[in-house]
């Protein structure tokens, strides 16, 4: 029984639903917002520690994206691909390949204001669909090991949404959009805010329905967003709440050699009948008391989640249903003393979950293998405790020292709730393994030390040392495919870089060379097996570069080249080659984008994107390829008054056939096909 989600099949529905909240703002008086800054966040330190390996994401251009999806946000960052699937689905890669499995979302944290959006051993693949970031203040991007501050799931960086509850910066909005025949969205954000205490509250959401090209695939999304802070002398208080809902009909991957090239291929669905339903709430109260030699914050909080989903991406497709609940607690304290800033922070988080996979049609091949039936079922209490200490030290006018350590303890009991052992009736050819009831621990210590030193007035050479990890997801230790898999131990990966940033006159960069091993790494192979055990080196160069050639026209441009190669080979049944050096599958050396900005008059602003993908390999054999892509992207935006703006983005501008994703499994290669040429129009209306 999939959930009784809230719909939106219609585009009555939509233009009825879009009136009611903007009524609904309406009755709000409107006000005039102060800017809050949030000083003392695991963010906001990252930002000044990493001063070239982080990339924030503002609002005027998420704003002027008219992003559907997280990957047109992503772009904006060098070294950072979210590789687009069906409807809201993804997966991330952070100076890395595409990873996937458990440890997609593993290997890099995803927050929203600074707490993470899925518990740490039990996170998801498609995590950043819960979080509404069209509406976000911004987006920061944390590249590289992140987790002497935020622990693990930071093994090759963060991406942090940064919410209106955090920094309240606008008034009442009302945003309608439509694409041509893929999307339609309604928006409004509602300002509460009482002038007379300073204190501000606010209520935002959104709906959207997303009919895609491909046959028999769409979803509707709907979110909620309510906030306030409340402001003392030395005192402020944030409180959040989140709700989204979503219910998507998927399409799988279209097969055959460049099938992305046939637009009947790249229209179709082969898996009509795949589905994915996801509820996601989360809550927080932020408490922070501030002076000038010191600042404490607590931050309590919690989260649910529940999905359900036809695994169409494997032959067998099986049905998943898998929930959980957490509750948490940030602590962080800081006091400077003399010319250093010492903070102290601690972070515990109690989690119960539960999952299910069921098939309940035969498999197309191999039955005995993957039978009918339930492969697993079993519940996972975890608790994760994390304590950090840092210490920023400004030994003169132009050297700052930042050394930081953090120690993390991860304890899951798991109970499997179906009969230990194989799920099939001969041990010797079957897929499915569960463990008997269990608990595991994880302790581990990351260590970072970043030096920073300022060249003259307007240019920084800083280097870092860091020390990033995570432990095994619940799914990587307890769904297994074999009772002989060695045992999991946590992941680390140990980095080193060199950056310099600056301005020379109009011209503003950043530059960064980096290098990362990491250590008993656990992937998923191109059929699904797990590989545990082995090692993968990541080198690269990123480039930021923005240049104001007037005033009324500018240039952007980031990219990476990078090397992602196997540093010890894996070894699995549809290869014996060494692959000692050689090139990791879906990791593109060169991704670069770059943009042109006009602004015509004081009215009017003209955009051209072009995007790069590099070619690929898309197996582990590094026997076949993806050839990579261009593209481009035109927009504009028409503000005649404060009261409104029109934006209107055409994207994929030259109609080129490309692929989002490809991949090579099961013997056959396969594509998530890129959206041909169309129309995004959206009008946004202030008061």
């Amino acid at each position: 029984m999939r959930f009784p989600l809230i719909k939106l099949n219609s585009a009555k529905t939509l233009f009825s639903t879009s009136a009611f909240l903007f009524l609904a703002a309406q009755a709000a008086t409107s006000k005039n917002i102060e800017t809050v800054v949030v000083e003392g966040t695991k963010t906001n330190a990252a930002l000044n520690e990493n001063t070239t390996s982080a990339t924030e994401v503002t609002k005027q251009q998420l704003e002027s994206s008219l992003a559907e999806h997280f990957q047109q946000v992503a772009v904006n960052a060098p070294g950072t691909w979210v590789s687009r699937g069906s409807g809201v689905e993804h997966l991330t890669a952070l100076r890395s390949p595409v990873l996937t499995g458990a440890g997609a979302c593993g290997a890099y944290l995803a927050t929203e204001d600074g707490i993470p959006l899925f518990a740490k051993n039990l996170c998801n693949v498609n995590q950043l669909m819960v979080t509404d970031f069209k509406s976000a203040n911004n987006v920061t991007v944390l590249r590289g090991p992140q987790s002497g501050l935020f622990g693990g799931n930071a093994l090759f960086g963060v991406l942090d949404i940064n919410t209106n509850a955090a920094s309240h910066t606008e008034a009442n909005k009302q945003n309608f959009a439509i694409g041509q025949s893929t999307l339609g969205y309604s928006s409004a954000a509602i300002d509460l805010t009482n002038n007379s205490n300073g204190n501000t509250q606010g209520l935002s959401g959104r709906l959207t329905h997303n009919n895609s090209p491909r046959e028999s695939a769409y979803y509707n999304q709907q979110f909620l967003h309510a906030y306030q802070q409340v402001k003392k002398t030395n005192y402020q208080r944030t409180d959040s709440l989140s709700l989204m809902n979503l219910e998507q009909e998927t399409a799988g991957y279209i097969y055959g050699d460049e099938a992305y090239k046939n637009s009947d291929l790249a229209n179709g669905n082969s898996n009509p009948e795949a589905y994915r339903d996801a509820r996601n709430i989360r809550g927080y109260s932020k408490f922070e008391w501030q002076n000038s030699a010191h600042s404490t914050s607590a931050t309590p909080y919690f989260r649910h989640n529940e999905m359900q989903l036809l695994m169409h991406f494997v032959p067998w497709q099986p049905v998943e249903k898998n929930q959980h609940s957490s509750a948490g607690l940030q602590l962080q304290h800081t006091r400077h003393i003399a010319n250093t800033a010492f903070t102290v922070g601690q972070d515990i988080e109690f989690t119960s979950a539960e999952l299910t996979e069921i098939q309940y049609k035969p498999a197309p091949f191999n039955q005995a293998a993957f039978p009918e039936g339930t492969h697993y079922n079993y519940n996972v209490t975890a608790i994760n405790a994390g304590w950090y200490i840092r210490a920023e030290w400004q030994a003169n006018e132009k050297l700052t020292l930042t050394p930081t350590l953090s120690a993390n303890i991860d304890t899951l009991k798991y109970r499997n709730n179906v009969e230990a052992g194989y799920a099939c009736e001969n041990p010797n050819n079957c897929r499915f393994y569960r463990p008997a009831s269990k608990t595991d621990t994880f302790k581990v210590v990351s260590p970072t030390l970043t030096a920073s030193y300022k060249l003259n007035s307007n240019n920084t050479l800083y280097a870092r040392a860091a020390q990033g990890y995570r432990t095994p997801q619940a799914t990587e230790l307890y769904r297994l495919q074999s009772s002989n898999q060695t045992p999991l131990s946590h992941i680390t990966g140990t980095s080193y870089e060199l950056g310099l940033s600056g301005a020379l006159h109009s011209l503003n960069y950043a530059l960064s060379a980096y290098t990362m091993l990491v250590n008993d790494d656990i992937l998923l192979d191109s059929e699904r097996r797990f590989i545990n055990n082995i090692n993968t080196q990541h080198k690269g160069l990123e480039y930021t570069i923005t240049w104001q050639a007037s005033q009324s026209l500018s240039f952007n441009t980031s990219g990476t080249h990078a090397l992602h190669t196997y540093a010890k080979s894996p070894t699995t049944n549809n290869t014996d080659s060494n692959l000692d050096g050689a090139l990791l599958d879906t990791a593109p050396k060169n991704m670069h984008q770059a943009n042109v900005r006009w602004q015509a008059s004081t009215a009017t602003m003209w955009q051209l994107r072009w995007e790069k993908m590099g070619k690929y390999y898309t197996d582990s054999a590094a026997s076949q390829e993806y050839e990579g892509h261009q593209l481009f992207h035109l927009s504009h935006s028409w503000q005649p008054s404060n009261s409104y703006v029109l934006r209107t983005k055409i994207s994929n501008l030259l109609n080129t056939r490309y692929a989002e994703r490809a991949d090579y499994a099961f013997g056959e290669a396969r594509y998530f096909p890129g959206l041909d040429r169309r129309l995004t129009l959206e009008l946004s209306v202030y008061w």
